[in-house]
């Protein structure tokens, strides 16, 4: 039955007499559509490709599968000027369906390297036939593009990187892809400026191959020099395409005793795309504390809410982040923690854990990353278990919900105002819960300070929690609004500045560190200055909580002469409140 056609049996029977080019034509010849004609050439010359001329019969096999994309075009005017050679640098005058059908045996790699740079528009059948006209100087042409700093964008680069990826990546044998300096002449030098437009298909075929852990990584960090070059989708694209992939099938060949050293020659610049849960998986032996240098804020508030996250990762974390908080993003790492917060089941030991390290941390902190950080930290006491004592003794903290707080809250009216810019004095229309759940990012140190003499009412429905979320938004103005007080005469008096300053100590003076309780400087910054106009309306659980903590005896002084300075601005009530709750207890603790 296979040999009912004449034709074909002559011309299988006749392989060993034909050339290369002759082969591909009966592979395409409409008699050559049956399955074993094309596997018996196949068989042929693979068992002996170079000296049969496997890699020149491809070449003519895209040639002739070509064709038909060259039916439609009439290359007179290119192929004139190639005839020529008078072509004088117009290369990019012309479509590459022109160059694909036109005779372009008189290009040099000068110009098949201009051709490429022209980035034009063509299918990959088109660049196929194109680039096959032309191997014989392609390796040369991707040579001297390889010795410019140009990357090469534009809709073609795709394309022309998997025809190359046909026509001479995928011809590498494995021995060649084990090869350090095979793989270094064509990732760090021929293909270098098409790798930021590297497809799915150019990725997965090389995902496929059998490069080894060396060389995969020569490839890796080729890639990684072209991170910047790449949009988030391409970046993406390497990750589940190349990366993922051969860790996943080869990567325990790669693993590494430096974890350190196994992100960076695996993962290069791609490793904060990956969480840290799949270093795991790829790794079990990979130590995240050891590598949190490499670690983004992202995957280093995932590492904190994992279940594997005891005290020491903890703190080895904070340790990190807040040796220089701004420029290791400690800000962003505290908003992510309150992100996983909502999806993760976090110990209150853990939870205890971080309010202490982020409280001990405040008081460093420039205004603006502390100004982000308090709001956050805000957000991620909503996420406390029930039951989980965060803060203990005489200063339990009031945990602030803004959906709470918010629920029924009308801020329309006073959001077209302040986004106008046009509150013109008229800060104190509004109740104190329309500010807190508002968006208040444009008010100044003086619209802050006007606001918080207004006086409002704290009969209003959580108003101290009201007073806490809104303060925490305008969190980097606060102490400059405290500060314009401080410059005047005026006592803050009414209902609301005993709210403000309990607000106001939980969110600035608890966060005085013990060696700022016995600075003079600071103590008299902060009550002879931003809380003097407060200190008549003192509650008891600031008395109780200013007690509570390492005064030393010259500073409580400090602090008793600024009470002292407003006896005569308090009720006989406020005074002996000041007297039972600060100076009494001081006394009997202190010998």
């Amino acid at each position: 039955m296979f040999h009912s056609d004449p034709l074909q049996t002559e011309a299988l029977e006749a392989l060993r007499l034909l050339s290369p080019m002759q082969s591909a034509e009966l592979v395409v010849l409409p008699l050559a559509e049956k399955d074993f004609i094309i596997n018996a050439v196949f068989d042929y010359m693979t068992e002996s490709p170079k000296e049969r001329g496997l890699a020149e019969f491809v070449i003519h096999l895209v040639m002739f599968s070509g064709t038909a994309a060259s039916h439609t075009v009439e290359p007179t005017a290119l192929q004139h000027l190639l005839n020529s050679g008078q072509m004088n640098g117009r290369f990019c005058n012309y479509g590459i369906k022109e160059y694909a059908c036109a005779s372009v045996f008189m290009l040099t790699a000068q110009d098949l390297a201009a051709v490429m740079k022209c980035n034009s528009t063509g299918s990959r059948p088109v660049w196929k036939l194109f680039l096959s006209k032309t191997s014989g100087v392609l390796d040369a042409a991707l040579d001297l593009l390889a010795n410019t700093s140009m990357t090469m964008t534009g809709p073609s680069a795709s394309v022309v990187l998997d025809v190359i990826g046909e026509l001479r990546v995928s011809m590498l044998t494995d021995e060649q892809l084990g090869d350090s300096d095979v793989i270094r002449k064509w990732f760090s030098g021929r293909l270098r400026a098409f790798l930021p437009s590297a497809s799915g298909r150019f990725l997965q075929c090389l995902s496929s191959r059998n490069l080894s852990c060396h060389t995969y990584q020569q490839v890796l960090q080729e890639f990684s020099h072209q991170f910047d070059h790449m949009n988030s989708q391409q970046q993406r694209l390497v990750l589940m395409e190349l990366i993922l992939p051969f860790l996943s099938q080869s990567g325990q060949g790669c693993v590494s005793n430096s974890s350190v050293y196994w992100l960076q020659n695996n993962f290069g610049s791609f490793s904060g795309l990956v969480s840290v849960r799949k270093f795991l998986d790829l790794n079990p032996g990979f130590s995240p504390v050891e590598a949190v240098g490499l670690l983004t804020p992202m995957q280093s508030a995932e590492l904190v809410v994992l279940p594997l996250a005891q005290k020491d990762v903890i703190n080895a974390v904070f340790d990190y982040l807040t040796a220089s908080p701004k420029e290791r993003g400690l800000a962003e790492f505290v908003s992510h923690l309150v992100m996983f917060s909502g999806k993760k089941n976090i110990s209150c030991s853990s939870y205890q854990i971080i309010f202490t390290r982020l409280d001990q941390a405040l008081p460093t902190l420039p205004l603006n990353v502390a100004s982000s950080i308090t709001y956050n930290k805000l957000a991620l006491f909503q996420k406390v278990p029930p039951g989980c004592i965060i803060y203990s003794g005489e200063c339990n903290f009031i945990p602030a919900s803004e959906a709470d707080i918010c629920l029924g809250v009308n801020s329309t009216a006073l959001q077209l105002l302040l986004n106008s810019g046009q509150m013109n004095g008229r800060f104190c229309e509004y109740v104190i819960e329309e500010y807190a759940c508002a968006s208040v990012s444009m008010l100044t140190a003086q619209d802050l300070a006007a606001v918080m003499t207004c006086n409002q009412s704290p009969s209003s429905t959580g108003s101290r929690h009201a007073w806490k979320l809104f303060l925490s938004k305008s969190f980097g103005v606060l102490d400059a609004a405290l500060d314009l007080l401080a410059n005047t005469s005026e006592t803050v008096t009414g209902p609301s500045a005993s709210v403000v300053l309990d607000v106001i100590g939980e969110m600035r003076v608890s966060m005085l560190t013990d060696e700022q309780l016995r600075d003079s400087d600071v103590i008299r910054k902060w009550f002879s200055g931003r809380l003097r106009g407060f200190l008549p309306s003192a509650s008891g659980w600031f008395l109780q909580c200013l007690n509570s903590r390492n005064l030393s005896c010259h500073t409580y002084q400090q602090v008793l002469t600024e009470f002292s300075h407003q006896f005569d601005n308090m009720t006989s009530h406020q005074q002996h409140l000041v007297l039972n709750e600060l100076i009494v207890p001081f006394l009997s603790g202190t010998d």
